[in-house]
C-alpha cells in the first residue's frame, strides 16, 4: 500500500540503502510489498526486526534508498514497518543517518555529498571511519605492520598492473615474513565487499580473461572503480577451530572499541574467498576462543583508531587470516558489518538479532544525547 504523506514527516532515524539493492517506495514498476527484492529477500527480515526494534525502543524510523534522498537528510520516499511493509510517498527528515550504502557511480556520490552537506546531519558511523575502512589501501598504509603488503594500480591496465607489482614486489623482499608471498598475487576493488572484484592472478604471462572482463564491466557501467595489489597468501591451514578446518577467516565485530561478538567464515571446497555471499560457511565463536595474538592485535588497532578518530560512537569489524606459516595478518576493515543472516541456523539468526538489539540501544542513546544537546538553558534547568 502507498501512503500519501501531503506534510514532511521527520523521524529520529533513517535507514538508507543502497538503490542497488533495495528498491524505492515510488518505483512504480516494483511490486512487491517489502523494500528489498527477491534476490536480497533475507534483507526484509532484518530490517523488519530493526525498526520493529527501533518502535519498542521509542525511536521513530524508518528505510529509503540512495535514490529518494533529495537534500541533507531529507528523502522524496519512503518505506515504514509496522507488522508489515508499508510504502510512504512524500518528504522524510533526519538528523541521524544509519548509512548503509557506497557510492559506485559518479551520480551516487553526488547524492551522498549532498545527503552529508549540512553538519547537523549524523552519520552512525564517522565519515573518517568510512573511508578509511572502505579504501583498502588506506587501511594498510595505517596498519602496515598488521596489514597484508598492498600496492594501488591506477586503472586495470597492463602497464600499471605490472608497475603495481614491480612496487610491491620490492616490499615483499624485504618483509619479514616474506617466505609466505610465493603463490602469486590478488587484485581487489579498493572498495569492494562482499568478496565482490577479487580475482587471483600469476601475472606471469599476461592479464587473465576475468581481469580483462572487469576492466570492460567497470566502463561499461562507468562504475569509480580503483584496485590494489596484494600477494596470494596460502593459508588453508592457517586456522583449526574445533571439527572446522581449511580455507578460514575471522572476523571481530566492535562497539564503541569493544569486541561484541566474533565469527569465523570458512570457504567452500575451491574458492580462496571466505564470505557468504561467495558460498563461505558463518559459525559463530566466542571471544574467548580468540586466538591470543587476534585479541592483541584487535587491541592495539582499536586503540590506533581511537587516537584517530573524533567520535564516541563506531561500528566496525575487522577480519584477519593466518599464513601456513602461522603469521597473523589483518585482510580489511568493515564499517558496515551486516546484520543478515542464514536462515538455515537458528543460533545465526539469534546472534544477529542480539547484534541489532546492541545497535538499536546505541541509536538510542545517540538519539537521546542529540535531545539532549538541543534544549535550551531553561529547559535544561528546569
Amino acid at each position: 500500500m502507498l501512503q500519501n504523506k501531503n506534510q514532511s514527516e521527520l523521524f529520529d532515524l533513517i535507514v538508507v540503502y543502497s538503490e542497488n539493492y533495495a528498491k524505492s517506495a515510488l518505483d512504480e514498476k516494483y511490486r512487491r510489498k517489502a523494500p528489498f527484492p527477491a534476490e536480497f529477500n533475507i534483507l526484509n527480515d532484518s530490517y523488519s526486526y530493526m525498526l520493529t526494534r527501533c518502535r519498542k525502543s521509542g525511536i521513530k524510523a524508518a528505510l529509503t534508498t540512495s535514490k529518494d534522498i533529495t537534500g541533507p537528510g531529507t528523502f522524496k520516499g519512503f518505506w515504514t514497518y509496522d507488522t508489515e511493509w508499508a510504502r510512504n510517498k512524500g518528504r522524510a527528515r533526519c538528523r541521524l543517518i544509519f548509512d548503509k550504502f557506497a557510492a559506485a557511480t559518479t551520480e551516487q556520490a553526488k547524492r551522498f555529498r549532498l545527503l552529508t552537506s549540512s553538519p547537523s546531519i549524523l552519520k552512525f558511523n564517522e565519515q573518517k571511519l568510512t573511508s578509511l575502512f572502505r579504501d583498502k589501501l588506506k587501511t594498510y598504509e595505517l596498519f602496515r605492520e598488521f596489514a597484508i603488503p598492498s600496492e594501488g594500480i591506477k586503472s586495470l591496465s597492463e602497464r600499471n598492473i605490472y608497475l603495481a607489482k614491480s612496487r610491491l614486489d620490492r616490499k615483499l623482499r624485504v618483509h619479514r615474513h616474506s617466505g609466505d608471498f610465493t603463490d602469486g598475487y590478488v587484485i581487489k576493488d579498493r572498495a569492494g565487499a562482499s568478496g565482490m572484484g577479487i580475482h587471483r592472478t600469476g601475472l606471469a604471462n599476461g592479464l587473465e580473461r576475468a581481469i580483462l572482463e572487469q576492466r570492460a564491466s567497470d566502463t561499461k557501467q562507468k562504475r569509480m572503480a580503483s584496485y590494489i595489489l596484494q600477494p596470494f597468501i596460502s593459508c588453508e591451514k592457517g586456522f583449526a577451530f574445533g571439527e572446522h578446518r581449511g580455507l578460514i577467516d575471522v572476523r571481530v565485530i566492535l562497539l564503541d572499541h569493544r569486541p561484541l561478538q566474533t565469527y569465523i567464515r570458512i570457504a567452500k571446497r575451491g574458492e580462496f574467498r571466505c564470505n557468504e555471499h561467495q558460498g563461505g560457511e558463518l559459525v559463530y565463536i566466542s571471544l574467548k576462543e580468540l586466538p591470543k595474538d587476534i585479541t592483541e592485535s584487535v587491541k592495539n588497532i582499536s586503540r590506533r583508531l581511537s587516537s584517530v578518530l573524533n567520535a564516541r560512537h563506531v561500528l566496525y569489524a575487522l577480519d584477519f587470516m593466518r599464513s601456513n606459516s602461522g603469521n597473523l595478518y589483518l585482510v580489511e576493515g568493515n564499517s558496515k558489518p551486516g546484520i543478515d543472516w542464514n536462515h538455515r541456523k537458528r543460533t545465526n539468526e539469534i546472534r544477529t538479532k542480539e547484534l541489532i538489539d546492541s545497535i538499536v540501544k546505541k541509536l538510542k542513546l545517540i538519539i537521546n544525547e542529540r535531545k539532549q544537546s538541543t534544549k535550551n538553558p531553561a529547559e535544561s534547568h528546569g
